[in-house]
Order: C-alpha cells, then sequence, then structure tokens
C-alpha cells in the first residue's frame, strides 16, 4: 500500500524563514546613520569655525596701528590711504593685499604699489610714482611720464611747469608706433644734456615732415633736430657755442637738421650789425 505524502507539512518545512525587519535593512540603516554623523560632525566644523573667525577678527590684537607708507612725491599720503581704505583700527586679516594695490594703483600718479601686511598690526606700502616729462597737445592736453605713457588729462590742479609738445593734434593713431618713441628718445637726450637740458626747454614742436625742433626757455632759440641722431646733433652744436665763447646772444634759430651741415641764424639785428647768417 501506498505511502501518502504529506504535501503540507514538506511546503512549510521548505518555506524560508523570514528574516527581522531591522536585520533586513541593516545596510540602509547603517548608511543612513554614518550619512546623518557626518552631517552632524561638518555642521559642527563649520559653527566652529564661524565662531573662531569672528574671534579673530574682532580680536584688538589683530587690528591696524601702523601704517608705513615710501615713495610719495607729488601724491598726498592722507587721499591715498583713504582711496586704499587703509584705516587704523581695522583688522588686518580683513585687509587684502592685492586689491589694496590695485585700489592704491587707480591714482594715475603712481605707477606701481606694493602693499606687505606685517602680523600682528602693521601694513607696509611700497609706492612708485609716475614721473612727469612733458604736456602732449594731441587732441587735449596730457601729462607723459618718463616711459613714454600719456598716463592722465592734464588739469590746473597739477600745476606743472614743463615743455609742452605741439604738433600732434590729429596725429593720435600715429602716436604708439611712431611720434611717441621718437619723442621719448629726444626726451631721454635731453634730460641728460647740460646747457639744453629739459629744463631749459619751453616747447618741443612735432612736424610730420621735418620731425622734432625744440625751443629754449630762457633765450627762444629755435633749435631743428629732425628726427633721429640727437646725440650726435647736440655734439656738433655744443662745439659751434665753444667757438662763440659759450655765448648764446644774437642766434635766432640753428638747422641741426641740414643736409649741409649746421646753419645757425641770427636774429635780424645782430645781421645788420655785421653778423654772420
Amino acid at each position: 500500500m501506498r505511502k501518502k505524502l504529506n504535501i503540507k507539512n514538506r511546503s512549510v518545512s521548505n518555506r524560508k524563514r523570514r528574516e527581522p525587519f531591522f536585520k533586513r535593512h541593516r545596510r540602509f540603516f547603517a548608511f543612513t546613520a554614518s550619512t546623518l554623523g557626518l552631517t552632524a560632525l561638518f555642521i559642527t566644523i563649520i559653527f566652529g569655525g564661524f565662531l573662531l573667525y569672528t574671534q579673530v577678527v574682532s580680536s584688538p590684537r589683530l587690528m591696524l596701528k601702523t601704517i608705513n607708507v615710501t615713495g610719495l612725491e607729488r601724491v598726498d599720503e592722507d587721499s591715498l590711504l583713504k582711496l586704499a581704505d587703509l584705516r587704523r583700527g581695522r583688522n588686518i586679516l580683513a585687509i587684502s593685499a592685492s586689491r589694496t594695490e590695485a585700489a592704491i594703483e587707480s591714482n594715475p600718479y603712481v605707477k606701481e604699489a606694493r602693499v606687505v601686511k606685517v602680523l600682528p598690526g602693521t601694513v607696509n606700502v611700497r609706492i612708485v610714482e609716475r614721473r612727469p616729462v612733458v604736456l602732449v597737445n594731441m587732441d587735449g592736453l596730457f601729462i607723459m611720464d618718463e616711459g613714454g605713457v600719456l598716463f592722465k588729462r592734464y588739469a590746473t590742479e597739477d600745476r606743472l611747469d614743463i615743455p609742452v609738445v605741439t604738433g600732434l593734434e590729429g596725429r593720435k593713431d600715429k602716436w604708439k608706433f611712431t611720434t611717441g618713441p621718437a619723442l621719448l628718445k629726444l626726451v631721454r637726450v635731453l634730460e641728460d644734456a647740460e646747457r639744453f637740458n629739459l629744463t631749459n626747454i619751453s616747447e618741443i614742436n612735432a612736424d610730420p615732415v621735418h620731425g622734432f625742433s625744440v625751443v629754449t626757455l630762457k633765450e627762444g632759440i629755435r633749435l631743428d633736430l629732425g628726427s633721429g641722431d640727437f646725440v650726435e646733433k647736440f655734439e656738433a652744436l655744443e662745439k659751434i657755442i665753444a667757438a662763440r665763447g659759450g655765448k648764446l646772444g644774437g642766434i635766432e634759430s640753428v638747422d641741426l637738421n641740414n643736409d649741409r651741415g649746421v646753419v645757425v641764424r641770427f636774429a635780424r639785428s645782430v645781421n645788420e650789425r655785421g653778423g654772420t647768417t
């Protein structure tokens, strides 16, 4: 006789026992717990850092007490410090050296600024100013520095007693590559000259065809120089003046750009007395 299979009992015995809920989702809970822990740690660090920052920036030990400024000649120190927002009592950590330098260099007379912070409360500022050499009349009156840069439109408060460059009206497009570099060469020669120094020049004229000519301040003599070889031309002029005993009286103009040599023109009164032309 066949045995009856107990199917009901077999199905019960083969069914897997279900694990508890937390055990089945332990990875999820572990991940959630670690995430919450890291978040709490991050918030604690941020909050602690904020508290530390507020204490540091309000610390009287880090307040700016000393400001040393060097290199100033024309620029007023108080106006420069105001422009840079450098003031005593400000927290030194809140001062950006690069931003302060940029603010100082926004003054047209400042060529370069260097700011160094020295903890706990000192800021050193070194200034390199632009040196005005001539006024350039070119679609307005501009100040040119020793590097040939037109850095500022002239204003009455500048109070500059330097030569004026004329003849450049409407020639602004030629300034950068032709007129500007040639003028800078002439200015540097005049700065090194003794008798015809830049301080003894009232006007520099730039002619597109004949080049440069200068007018002396005291004697009113016009010197025609052309567009180059300025050193050699002034040396030739010095020889002529030495031959006249170092005297400039009676000379109206000197053409140093003539293929025939140096041509000296005398005033009419000198010619009438038998002077040489």
